[in-house]
């Protein structure tokens, strides 16, 4: 709430003071109602005062007030949350209430079943790859087919953003990358030249920052969906 609705909420718990028998609410005393109260949304605070005569006996402390609004809060993100599966399953049942309609559900099924092609992921390692280098993106027109630069390392860094999450790699890697100077997980794999010897490989593996033998950032989960699409 805002200093304004906090105005509001003085007149109110002035009003109720007079039902309890209390006195106004001094400067300082409302100074300490504000730093607690201040985080709530100003609707639920004024709920719980206007009904707290209707069940309570004692005067609300600022401690009360804030614990009550706090559970009507989370009480109306559970409703709001309830409410919104109900409408998901109305739209799918009526959706799928038809012929047409169900043959719709099953290709948006199988679409979602489908893995990633590979264009899609050397795209995304291509903007990674910019990122990193701080390259400048393009943007192509889909109908003109026109290449416009996109400035701006924000844009850039979201962009990158994206497609590492598209990729499964987590963003605190990617900046380790850029901060250490690293090349990604996919050109230090791709330095190591199959058939050198191990001191040979052992030295690529330096300069590419992939120690070998040790778990790197290509290890695990995240490695295998990294080869299984280069």
């Amino acid at each position: 709430m805002n200093r304004v609705d906090f105005t509001t909420v003085l007149e109110r718990l002035n009003a109720l003071a007079e039902v309890y028998d209390r006195k106004a609410i001094t400067q300082k005393a409302g100074d300490v109602w504000w730093q607690v109260l201040k985080s709530h949304v100003a609707a639920d605070v004024l709920g719980v005062i206007d009904n707290w005569a209707r069940t309570r006996a004692k005067w609300p402390t600022p401690a009360d007030i804030s614990s009550a609004a706090g559970e009507a809060l989370s009480d109306r993100i559970e409703q709001n949350a309830a409410e919104d599966r109900r409408r998901e399953r109305r739209e799918i049942e009526q959706m799928g209430s038809t012929p047409h309609g169900r043959e719709v559900l099953r290709l948006i099924r199988d679409f979602l079943a489908q893995p990633r092609d590979q264009d899609y992921h050397r795209h995304s390692k291509g903007v990674i790859e910019a990122y990193l280098a701080d390259d400048c993106l393009y943007y192509v027109n889909p109908v003109t087919k026109e290449r416009k630069p996109i400035n701006g390392q924000t844009v850039t860094a979201q962009l990158a953003r994206w497609h590492a999450e598209a990729l499964r790699i987590p963003w605190a890697e990617v900046e380790r990358w850029k901060r250490e100077g690293l090349p990604p997980v996919w050109a230090a794999k791709a330095a190591r030249v199959p058939g050198q010897d191990d001191e040979e490989n052992t030295n690529a593996d330096k300069a590419t920052g992939s120690p070998r033998g040790a778990p790197g950032p290509e290890s695990g989960a995240r490695g295998a969906l990294l080869e299984a699409n280069e």
